[in-house]
């Protein structure tokens, strides 16, 4: 059983939570690092064969958590 999972799109308020719940000294930092520029749309980086590899190698991740990974 997992008893938390956290969402890469929540991650610092997840993180947050589970720091206060379970009084753990983490540092979290609040700078988001990401490979993308800001209004760049990540799905520009993947060629239909990607997302097609992508969601049939991730399928049942991608219908647990109700995500659709789909071409621009």
């Amino acid at each position: 059983v997992v008893p938390h999972i956290l969402r890469q799109e929540n991650l610092f308020s997840d993180l947050e939570e589970l720091r206060d719940k379970y009084g753990l000294k983490i540092a979290i930092p609040q700078k988001k690092v990401n490979a993308f520029s800001k209004g760049d749309d990540f799905r520009r980086h993947y060629s239909d064969a990607d997302v097609l590899t992508i969601t049939k190698r991730h399928k049942r991740d991608l219908d647990l958590f109700d995500y659709a990974f789909e071409p621009n």
